[in-house]
């Protein structure tokens, strides 16, 4: 179920999964690989546009995953999916092109939309293989672009570049583009335009931060939390362990605990400020 930026049911998505664990090839995970755009290159994306004063536009793939043509030395064989009315009885099928679930699926849709950005112009960092520039109109301001896996966010200062990448991208594939980004990879986005043409872009993520709030029970107004390990002099490094409490249910509460800390952790870094 793919959510809106407010967390709310946006549409339902369906597709075929093969089943990756019984992969007869033994891969390395170098063979299996695919970058993706991280947290901190986002941001650096966010603020040349916001510096250029651009409001960023983002877009997705779909179906990204089955547009690869499998080499010819990787070959699978798989069941059609039952009662198939297209496939005679007692037939196999041999893959041509990549599906869900199988182990170099992203590795090889980053290499199909890398070959594709390259004919329109557009190539990757040295050092930052998904935020890929170039210029797909000669002559004219170059366009900036981050991919993570079929979801992207791009600009440029020229809306004909801007224009000709869209066109140039969707007749390789069918892609849902967005006008003026409000949600990516779920983080909100505030775009606010002042009078004089000064742009602020706000990102926070406000669906996991009640979700978060509400798996810790804070979301009653009247709830306290009992004081922090830093204040009540406990040691922030590890979880007390009450000796009345069997192992297993203290186990369970490490666990919970853990999660809280992660989630904290990956709010901050997705939308902590430079």
């Amino acid at each position: 179920i793919k959510k809106d930026e407010n967390g709310k049911p946006d549409r339902a998505k369906y597709r075929i999964v093969v089943l990756g664990n019984l992969d007869p090839h033994d891969w390395e995970s170098s063979n299996c690989f695919a970058p993706v755009l991280s947290p901190l290159e986002l941001r650096l994306l966010v603020a040349i546009a916001t510096q250029m004063k651009i409001i960023c536009k983002s877009g997705d793939v779909s179906q990204a995953f089955v547009q690869s043509v499998l080499p010819t030395d990787e070959k699978y064989v798989v069941r059609p999916p039952k009662g198939c009315p297209l496939t005679p009885p007692k037939t196999l099928l041999l893959l041509k092109k990549t599906l869900y679930g199988l182990r170099r699926s992203p590795r090889h849709w980053y290499e199909t939309c890398k070959r594709t950005l390259a004919s329109i112009g557009l190539h990757p960092l040295p050092n930052a293989p998904c935020i890929f520039t170039g210029t797909p109109l000669e002559g004219k301001a170059p366009l900036y672009l981050g991919l993570f896996v079929d979801d992207f966010i791009y600009f440029s200062s020229d809306p004909a570049v801007e224009e000709a990448f869209r066109t140039s991208f969707s007749a390789n594939y069918k892609v849902d583009f967005q006008s003026e980004i409000q949600h990516f990879l779920g983080i909100k986005f505030t775009n606010v335009r002042h009078s004089d043409g000064h742009l602020d872009v706000f990102l926070n993520q406000p669906t996991d931060i009640i979700a978060l709030i509400e798996k810790a029970g804070l979301s009653d107004p009247s709830s306290h939390s009992a004081p922090t390990p830093y204040r009540s002099g406990l040691p922030v490094d590890n979880i007390p362990t009450d000796p009345n409490r069997p192992l297993s249910e203290q186990e369970k509460i490490n666990k919970i605990l853990q999660e809280y800390v992660g989630s904290l952790q990956w709010l901050s870094n997705q939308t902590r400020p430079d």
